[in-house]
């Protein structure tokens, strides 16, 4: 086993951390801005100028009533603002990187290159280019991956002063960020800057709200069986295979694949707090399973390489007792 000209693949899962660790640090200023937005919100709602951005009736539909001629024009120009704003800030950022940036390639192209080969051949695993023709090609899509990481950003930071909610923003990033993975092809090398992309989705989430979460949590974890049945309709009978590592270039593949993960995203938002219960832990004495988790995480790389099948996995199962033990003993 030859892992030492193969480092960069043996920890391997160590990235996911590492990468968690990057994003936590690129995204500290858009945490701030975050943060001083919603106490802008939150300030708003106590002076009573925009009463939709109260925390309380966040989820509740809004009543009815007779509306004004001159309140009916108000909200068309700030229907027509926002659309203005919005959407030229996005039609911007799609000239930026798909026309203005399209003449640096070729430069830049032969220094990604001479890069990726100090890493070793485990690069290939992950996607990045071996050839020149792949290096220009993978600058190519990394242009389209920022483009859509960019213009999360951009919905995150005007989103909330055009939209009367503040809430709004986070769908908003959502059908941003699933709509052009549905739409354009992303390769296997996509996947660090998916990872930012989840993160932006999580601290919007956070910090902003979404809107009508309480009402979808509650009906997610009582109808918990219809995402199931969803996702069992849309992936295609006879299909196997990581689609991360080698993603599909179909769009009908690629479209129902990415809405099984945007409704896992959705669930997950609205109603991860609903469906995890805490007796898992408190009354049928699952801690153990913790522990283990963590341990296999850090060596099964370590043990796959090591041992051969089977005696690797009855190594990793072998843990499990071991955890339930420790925990158990006085």
């Amino acid at each position: 086993l030859d892992w030492r000209s193969n480092f960069f693949n043996v920890v391997f899962h160590i990235w996911f951390v590492f990468g968690l660790m990057v994003y936590a640090v690129l995204l500290v200023p858009v945490r701030a801005f975050l943060v001083s937005t919603r106490a802008m919100c939150d300030q708003r709602a106590a002076a009573g100028e925009n009463p939709e951005e109260a925390d309380l009736p966040q989820d509740e539909e809004e009543r009815g009533g007779d509306v004004t001629v001159p309140a009916r024009a108000e909200q068309r120009d700030a229907l027509l603002h926002a659309l203005v704003v919005i959407g030229g800030g996005v039609l911007g950022i799609l000239i930026l990187f798909k026309e203005v940036m399209r003449p640096l390639l070729k430069i830049i192209a032969p220094l990604v290159l001479q890069f990726v080969s100090l890493l070793g051949t485990g690069t290939s695993f992950w996607g990045l280019p071996q050839t020149s023709q792949e290096s220009l090609v993978f600058l190519e899509q990394v242009c389209s991956y920022s483009m859509v990481t960019t213009t999360n950003l951009y919905l995150m930071f005007t989103c909330p002063r055009v939209f009367k909610r503040r809430q709004l923003t986070a769908w908003a990033v959502l059908i941003n960020t699933y709509g052009h993975r549905m739409l354009w092809y992303r390769s296997s090398d996509e996947r660090p800057w998916h990872g930012f992309d989840l993160m932006t989705i999580a601290l919007t989430t956070y910090f902003l709200g979404i809107l009508h979460r309480r009402t979808l949590g509650k009906y997610i974890a009582r109808y918990w069986f219809v995402p199931i049945a969803l996702c069992g309709l849309l992936w295609p009978a006879g299909t196997y295979g990581r689609l991360d590592e080698t993603p599909p270039h179909e769009m009908s593949l690629r479209i129902r694949s990415t809405m099984m993960e945007a409704i896992f995203v959705v669930v997950w938002l609205c109603a991860g707090d609903r469906i995890a219960h805490k007796e898992i832990f408190t009354e049928d004495k699952m801690v153990f399973m913790n522990d283990w988790a963590l341990i296999v995480f850090l060596v099964h790389k370590a043990v796959h390489m090591m041992l051969p099948s089977p005696t690797n996995w009855l190594v990793i199962l072998g843990i499990g007792p071991v955890c339930y033990i420790r925990r158990h003993l006085p």
